[in-house]
């Protein structure tokens, strides 16, 4: 996992982030759509809120200078222990390709220095198989 040694009395102490990443299905089992959720005004409905205020700015978060000046972008996710669950990964699949490719781009990168972070593959896989079964039933 991620962590930054801090020096306190000789001893190194971490810290460790991990983000667990959720939200429950949302779809009109009817039209499969997404209905209109007043309550995420001003977005159409609380993923697209959710994924606009938070998935997307830590995919490309603004590390400042003194100045605050933009230096860099970083993706947040590359650094931090985490895991989606599965509904919600499908669907930043579907709407935002860009943030499900940085998504999966930091979980190899965390697997690539040992890590331990989500297998993003499975769960898009696994994902799907519970729609499936859910849209049956």
């Amino acid at each position: 996992m991620t962590g930054r040694p801090m020096k306190k009395d000789d001893q190194q102490r971490y810290l460790i982030i991990h983000g667990h990443f959720y939200q429950p299905p949302r779809e009109n089992p009817w039209t499969e759509r997404i209905d209109r959720q007043e309550s995420a005004a001003p977005y159409h409905d609380w993923n697209v809120r959710i994924a606009a205020e938070c998935y997307l700015p830590n995919a490309r978060s603004r590390r400042l200078d003194g100045y605050g000046r933009i230096l860099t972008l970083v993706n947040n996710y590359e650094h931090i222990s985490f895991n989606f669950g599965p509904t919600l990964l499908d669907w930043i699949e579907k709407h935002h390709s860009e943030l499900h490719h940085q998504i999966q781009n930091a979980a190899e990168f965390g697997i690539q220095v040992g890590e331990v972070k989500v297998d993003v593959g499975k769960i898009v896989q696994r994902s799907r198989k519970v729609a499936k079964r859910l849209n049956a039933g």
